[in-house]
């Protein structure tokens, strides 16, 4: 998308210079606000083609942001269950798996280069795998000193996020690079989809409802 958007930038700008020079050689002939009304008029087209391209992007990052946060509230609300039942709070690998996938997917960016030119390729099942075996043993460890405190809790809740955020950054790290300027993410594993759903049935009008943290 990044990609897409570019050209559409440019084009706008290619747009934008030739109206306002026209509008600065015939100001003799003409009033600045109809020279202004010239350059709105020739400018138009790209403006309306890159602001629904924004607004989409916009949208998508919400909907993958609003998942993420509901497959985390499901992982630390696992926990807590078992925490209160006398249990070791351990995280669900599956639902750590797909934590990673959609945070992986919302932040596809990380995979490019400041500037462009080239990126990594988008992680695949290995990658993931690796991300989880790195992540669990983490949270695992922090979960066990909490000492009947809630994994829900916001300290607790970034800790363990950032902890299998980190464990995804050392997974892709390892990744090749490519020649390719923008990296696609693949087709979302069925654990996403199913939070990606979620999100969207959860949405109430425009806007993403959040999981009720305490």
């Amino acid at each position: 998308m990044a990609n897409t958007l570019r050209p559409l930038f440019f084009s706008t700008a290619l747009l934008f210079a030739p109206a306002l020079g026209r509008a600065e050689v015939t100001r003799d002939n003409m009033t600045q606000e109809q020279a202004e009304g010239i350059a709105r008029m020739v400018s138009m087209p790209a403006v309306e083609i890159i602001r629904p391209a924004v607004m989409q992007v916009v949208s998508n990052t919400l909907h993958i942001s609003n998942a993420v946060n509901w497959a985390l509230w499901d992982l630390l609300n696992g926990m807590t269950t078992m925490q209160k039942a006398g249990k070791a709070p351990a995280p669900d690998a599956a639902l750590v798996e797909t934590y990673i996938r959609l945070r992986m997917r919302c932040n596809t960016g990380e995979l490019c280069r400041k500037g462009g030119g080239s990126c990594k390729e988008y992680p695949a099942d290995r990658e993931f795998a690796m991300a989880i075996q790195y992540g669990l043993p983490e949270v695992k460890a922090y979960a066990a000193g909490l000492k009947g405190k809630s994994p829900l809790l916001k300290q607790h809740r970034l800790h363990i996020g950032n902890s299998l955020d980190t464990a995804r950054k050392r997974a892709i790290f390892q990744l090749r690079t490519t020649g390719d300027a923008d990296r696609q993410p693949t087709p979302p594993a069925p654990g996403e989809a199913k939070y990606l759903q979620l999100a969207l049935a959860k949405k109430q009008g425009a806007q993403f409802t959040q999981p009720p943290w305490p």
